[in-house]
């Protein structure tokens, strides 16, 4: 993934181009950076991922990936369900939009069993 990719453009890429693993993003408003970002996946399908050992990995390594701009803030529970949500530290001062996509494309792609 190109470093200075947009978030935005990088979730609309993604979104087309796999079906099994979608991303969706709150901004705020007038400075258009995101507060949260969602993702989606079928739990039918990665049943055999879905573990207390993997929720916990993906609890840690996003805030590592992210440089501690993002946190996991959904419960095990919905991970069960194929919901995700983190929160994005935007107002930051350390804030790059490069970090975020490149967490984002962590998860899509190497987080989940074949990226898809």
């Amino acid at each position: 993934m190109k470093q200075q990719q947009a978030l935005n453009d990088f979730i609309l890429s993604w979104n087309r181009n796999h079906a099994n693993v979608l991303f969706s993003m709150i901004t705020a408003p007038v400075i258009g950076r995101p507060v949260s970002i969602e993702v989606r996946f079928s739990p039918e399908r990665y049943q055999k991922f879905i573990s207390q050992e993997m929720y916990d990995r993906l609890r840690t390594n996003i805030v590592n990936s992210s440089k501690g701009l993002m946190i996991l803030t959904t419960g095990y529970d919905l991970f069960r369900m194929g919901i995700i949500e983190f929160k994005v530290a935007s107002a930051s001062g350390e804030y790059r939009e490069s970090i975020i996509a490149n967490s984002m494309d962590w998860v899509g792609g190497r987080f989940f069993p074949h990226g898809y």
